[in-house]
């Protein structure tokens, strides 16, 4: 049975993939002379959409390459950049059942209205606001009930198909199996909000002494392995600093510091940094959300980073390449 659903995801993914590239062709016979820049934003809307059609783990993929502008030209990163949380939502009702099947009565009872319409949409949860009895505005963050099952089945595909690829002498170099079994963990970790909650709590803990760099405080009661309930952050994306007449300066000199921070003395680091997850607020603060990815630097390693960047900072060529290639 599992051959069979496996054989019809695989069927499913191909077909939209056939069907996005025809679609680009069409649009592209369709649209008269386009410049370079023209060309990407249309590959790039023809790539978002099929990437959303073909669910959360493709999601999370584009995620990624919307941060890669060193990969791909400005027409197709941002395009793809809709896809940190503007993703297709699913039904409030569906969301309303998982909410209802995750939380006891007494929990559920503290919530005394959730807004339909949610916040943000991304590619394994979305995010809605609530009100609790004492009149606090909160953001539950709400799984996908498909999403464990769609990645399930999306990561075995992958993975057979980096096997396969890896019989190719010319493509063995690139170790896909390796970096396709790091990207299952990474998603498979993302599916277990209680493990955010984990990050949420020692990421607040680090920033307790880093004036204006956050994390959104946790509603413990109303946090499980599909639900997480935070306070409600009245703010922008990273992008958009002029909306909440932030100083860019100021808002890059703490980022910096929480970067340093986190690589340099936690060891512990915001794995998914897109502009999405950072939310800049009216008081000055930089908050980051969507705690779940996250990677840890062992104490050995700190030593050479530090040495790389004081390299690269002194523009010491020769000192960079030889820490690279040791």
């Amino acid at each position: 049975m599992r051959a069979l659903r496996l054989t019809g995801r695989f069927l499913w993914i191909l077909w939209v993939m056939w069907a996005a590239f025809w679609r680009y062709l069409f649009r592209r016979a369709t649209g008269g002379r386009l410049s370079v820049l023209e060309r990407d934003r249309l590959r790039g809307v023809v790539l978002a959409d099929m990437l959303q059609r073909l669910g959360a783990t493709y999601v999370k993929f584009g995620q990624i390459l919307s941060t890669r502008p060193d990969l791909f030209g400005p027409g197709i990163t941002d395009s793809l950049a809709r896809l940190q949380d503007h993703v297709a939502p699913i039904p409030y009702d569906i969301v309303e059942g998982v909410i209802d099947g995750e939380l006891d009565a007494t929990s559920r009872a503290l919530l005394v209205a959730i807004e339909p319409e949610p916040l943000a949409a991304a590619s394994v949860a979305q995010v809605h606001r609530a009100e609790l009895k004492d009149g606090t505005f909160i953001v539950l963050k709400v799984q996908r009930p498909l999403a464990r099952i769609q990645v399930d089945r999306d990561l075995v595909l992958m993975m057979l198909g980096a096997k396969f690829l890896n019989l190719f002498p010319s493509i063995k170099l690139l170790s896909l199996p390796g970096a396709v079994e790091r990207f299952a963990e990474a998603m498979r970790g993302q599916l277990d909000f209680r493990l955010e909650a984990a990050n949420n709590r020692r990421f607040a803990k680090n920033f307790e002494h880093l004036e204006g760099v956050d994390v959104p405080k946790l509603f413990d009661a109303l946090c499980t392995e599909r639900v997480l309930a935070m306070e409600f952050i009245d703010g922008v994306r990273a992008t958009e600093p002029e909306k909440v007449g932030g100083d860019r300066e100021a808002i890059a000199q703490k980022g910096l510091q929480c970067i340093l921070q986190m690589v340099f003395d936690d060891g512990f680091v915001h794995a998914d940094l897109h502009p999405g997850n950072i939310i800049l607020t009216p008081d000055e603060r930089v908050v980051l959300i969507d705690l779940g990815l996250v990677a840890e630097i062992e104490d050995e390693l700190k030593g050479p980073w530090i040495e790389s960047f004081l390299a690269i900072g002194q523009y010491d060529a020769k000192s960079a390449a030889r820490l690279f290639y040791t």
